[in-house]
């Protein structure tokens, strides 16, 4: 969320709060995995279980953290895939039950086999069982013959078995994300977005209340889609110094786990804009070197976990007559990968420059180099001028910066949603189109 601030055309006082605009973003809205239970009461050979309507998934406890990943993934891979056996499984006739099991038995006694003749590395086999009508779903059971070496989960496992995640491309231009208030409970808003910019994005933003869990579903939708999730976790629930004490460490640990349950690059956001005094971990709350340790601390959590799929996206708000120095902020560069800066136009006089120039050469001043995403961004009001969004992708072009979220929500005073402009819409797709030349894509 961001509070522009002030530009020279117009007087802060004169526009209302904009405080705690994501605050509504309540817990409890993803339409996919919500629960993750371990047990012990599976039956013989099953790992994990989703249940018929895909939001809990049950796993068998006392497995590595290797295995438990590796069957957590394939069920929601396959919960994914065949929606039909996991939503319907009265559906299934017996004659199809059988044939499941009897297949999963054959794949199963393959990989036993194979583990007996390769050696090297583990042999992995994936056998989905299908439960009697009206039971819980489909079954993921996971084989593996482990050849000797460090035992799964331990430090030295994790170093010869990193997440398999390259990181993401950091060229100019190369990203268009998107903020919807459906997100994370649907992803139809995103690609509603798609077809309205004549472009799919592929970064899909959302807001974590703290203590709510990562959205596994959501992050799968947009993967499927071609985009990457974008998760600002927001400490609401608690402060800042009992983070860096351990206090959240179970709940960071689990969140980690989940990130890199996914296997693919999740760009996260922490405590953002702290430079403005909107939020309770910004300036005024909290001083600067108690974010910067427990930014540290977030991260260092993630990385001990082997959530080594993250892309972690350091947020400041623009700089304005309501901000501090954002150098203040800086947790060094082993611990941010892209630098985000949130800012809005507020008026017809406002360009790149004047919204954003400053900014950027504050941060170049201490993060040379490092790649810059336009992490929130819209135009409006007195409303979207298609003339201001062909300065702000020409204004992306000529600093080098990696790419924009667009904020694509109406509220009262804040008409961002690029919907029901067709002028500004026009223009949008006339300047993804070029994007998208200029990328070869």
């Amino acid at each position: 969320m961001t509070i522009p601030p002030p530009q020279s055309s117009g007087p802060r006082s004169a526009r209302p709060s904009r405080k705690g605009r994501h605050s509504d973003r309540g817990a409890g809205l993803s339409l996919g995995v919500t629960q993750l239970i371990q047990t012990s009461d599976l039956p013989a050979g099953i790992n994990a279980l989703a249940s018929a309507d895909g939001k809990t998934i049950m796993v068998r406890s006392g497995l590595d953290k290797a295995t438990r990943r590796a069957a957590i993934r394939q069920v929601l891979a396959q919960t994914h895939r065949f929606p039909g056996l996991v939503l319907w499984p009265v559906l299934i006739d017996a004659r199809l039950r059988r044939l499941v099991y009897e297949f999963g038995e054959w794949i199963a006694a393959a990989g036993q086999h194979l583990g007996g003749v390769v050696s090297g590395s583990p042999v992995v086999a994936v056998v989905a069982t299908v439960t009697v009508a009206g039971a819980a779903g489909i079954g993921i059971s996971t084989v593996v013959t482990q050849p000797p070496g460090p035992a799964p989960g331990s430090v030295l496992w994790h170093q010869q078995h990193p997440v398999h995640a390259p990181p993401l491309p950091v060229q100019p231009l190369s990203w268009l994300g998107v903020y919807e208030p459906s997100s994370p409970a649907s992803y139809s808003g995103v690609e509603q977005f798609g077809r309205t910019a004549g472009r799919e994005p592929n970064l899909a933003l959302y807001y974590s209340g703290w203590y709510e869990s990562f959205r596994s579903q959501f992050a799968q939708d947009a993967y499927d889609h071609g985009a990457y999730p974008v998760v600002q976790m927001n400490p609401e629930k608690v402060t800042l110094q009992s983070i860096v004490a351990g206090k959240s460490d179970t709940y960071l640990e689990n969140f980690a786990d989940a990130v890199a349950d996914f296997g693919h690059q999740v760009v996260i956001g922490f405590a953002h804009e702290p430079d403005a005094s909107w939020y309770k971990w910004g300036d005024g709350y909290v001083s600067p070197s108690v974010w910067v340790a427990a930014w540290q601390h977030v991260v260092n959590v993630f990385r001990k976990q082997g959530a080594d799929n993250v892309t972690w996206l350091w947020t400041m708000n623009v700089l304005g007559s309501s901000t501090v120095p954002v150098a203040d902020y800086w947790p060094g560069d082993s611990y941010v990968t892209w630098i985000g800066i949130d800012g809005y136009y507020m008026h017809l006089s406002d360009t790149y420059a004047s919204v954003f120039g400053s900014t950027i050469s504050a941060i170049q001043g201490f993060a040379a180099g490092e790649p810059i995403l336009i992490s929130e961004t819209a135009i409006g009001p007195p409303g979207t001028e298609p003339s201001q969004i062909e300065n702000m992708y020409a204004g992306i072009r000529t600093y080098g910066n990696l790419g924009l979220i667009w904020f694509d929500e109406n509220k009262p005073d804040e008409p961002y949603a690029l919907e029901g402009d067709p002028g500004a819409i026009k223009v949008f797709r006339q300047m993804t189109a070029i994007w998208r030349l200029q990328q070869g894509q």
